[in-house]
């Protein structure tokens, strides 16, 4: 996967992991960092509610 971390922004970008488990290791490794989720209906990354990303600890969903 590829990171994009911005420090002056403060929150971390992982290019579209292919699972929830993907989803979850990114969370789980870099908890208490502001993670941005990109939903896309034709993405790689499967498609979760607000709601879900919100508890795997994802804050910033576009």
């Amino acid at each position: 996967m590829y990171c994009i971390c911005k420090r002056r922004c403060g929150y971390c970008f992982f290019e579209a992991p292919q699972s929830v488990e993907e989803l979850e290791l990114v969370a789980r490794e870099l908890k208490g960092v502001t993670l941005m989720a990109n939903m896309v209906e034709t993405g790689k990354t499967p498609l979760l509610t607000k709601e879900e990303l919100n508890q795997l600890g994802y804050n910033f969903i576009i």
